[in-house]
C-alpha cells in the first residue's frame, strides 16, 4: 500500500466455494481493505468487478455492488474451486475516509470514552490474552553442568532425607522379597567364595538379613513392637 493508492494484489485462488451472500475464501485475506475495488473471475463465468464490504477473518471476506450499501453482497455460488475462482484487485485510490469519519473510527465507545490507543491486529481485533501480539524470538540455553547439590540439614535425625534405590520395577541389584522391595548386595573376594546378602526392610525396619555363602544361608528375622523397638532376633541356617 502506497501513501495515497492501495497496491495490486495478484490472483489470489479460493479455496472454498464462492458463497451466496458474497463470501469469498482465500488463503490469506491480509491485503485486503473495505470498500476496495476487486475482481472475481471463473472458468465459463463473467467476470465480476464488485467491492470489498467486510472482512471477516483471515481466510474470509464479504463482497458485493459498488458503491452500494454496506450490507449489500453479490452471490458468488457459480465461482467454485472446481471452475478455478480467483480474487484480485488492480492498483487503485484509497477509499476517501471524512475527518468525522476518522474521528468515529477510533473513538473507545464507555466506559473507555477515549480516542483509541490500543493495539490491534490487521482485521481490527484488539490485542489481549486470547489475541496476543505475534512475535517471534530464538532463544538459546547455553548447557547447565550440575555438580554439587545441597539440600540442607533435615529436620531430625528421624525425619532424615529419604533414598529410594528402585523405579517402581525389580532392577539390578533390587528384588522383591514377601513383597516388599529389598536391596542385594553382592561382594566378590579374591580367592574367597561369592557372599551374597540381601536387606528387607518394612516402615524403614530391617526386617530381615539373607547371607549366602557357599551353599548355606544365615537368615536373621527381625521383630519390632508398635513404637518400633527390636523385640526379637531369630538366626537360623539353612542350605541354599
Amino acid at each position: 500500500m502506497f501513501e495515497k493508492r492501495l497496491a495490486a494484489i495478484p490472483a489470489r485462488a479460493f479455496t472454498a466455494n464462492g458463497g451466496a451472500n458474497g463470501s469469498v475464501t482465500i488463503a490469506d485475506t491480509t491485503p485486503f481493505k473495505v470498500q476496495q475495488l476487486v475482481v472475481i473471475t471463473a472458468t465459463g463465468q463473467v467476470n465480476l468487478e464488485l467491492e470489498v464490504k467486510r472482512v471477516l477473518s483471515a481466510s474470509e471476506l464479504i463482497v458485493g455492488p459498488v458503491q452500494s450499501s454496506p450490507n449489500a453482497s453479490t452471490d458468488l455460488s457459480a465461482y467454485t474451486t472446481a471452475a478455478a475462482a480467483q480474487i484480485f484487485a488492480n492498483e487503485q485510490k484509497r477509499p476517501l475516509v471524512t475527518s468525522d469519519d476518522f474521528e468515529r473510527a477510533v473513538y473507545e465507545e464507555e466506559p473507555t470514552v477515549a480516542k483509541r490507543t490500543i493495539l490491534v491486529d490487521e482485521k481490527g481485533n484488539k490485542i489481549n490474552a486470547t489475541n496476543p501480539l505475534p512475535t517471534s524470538a530464538v532463544i538459546t540455553v547455553p548447557p547447565i553442568t550440575v555438580d554439587t547439590v545441597g539440600q540442607g540439614a533435615p529436620a531430625t535425625n528421624t525425619n532424615a532425607w529419604p533414598v529410594k534405590v528402585s523405579d517402581g520395577v525389580d532392577t539390578a541389584g533390587i528384588s522383591t522379597v514377601a513383597g516388599a522391595k529389598a536391596l542385594k548386595v553382592d561382594v566378590l573376594q579374591t580367592g574367597f567364595v561369592a557372599r551374597s546378602v540381601v536387606y528387607t526392610y518394612t516402615l524403614g525396619n530391617i526386617t530381615k538379613i539373607e547371607t549366602t555363602i557357599g551353599t548355606k544361608k544365615r537368615v536373621e528375622d527381625f521383630t519390632y513392637d508398635g513404637n518400633g523397638d527390636l523385640t526379637n532376633l531369630a538366626v537360623t541356617i539353612v542350605d541354599v
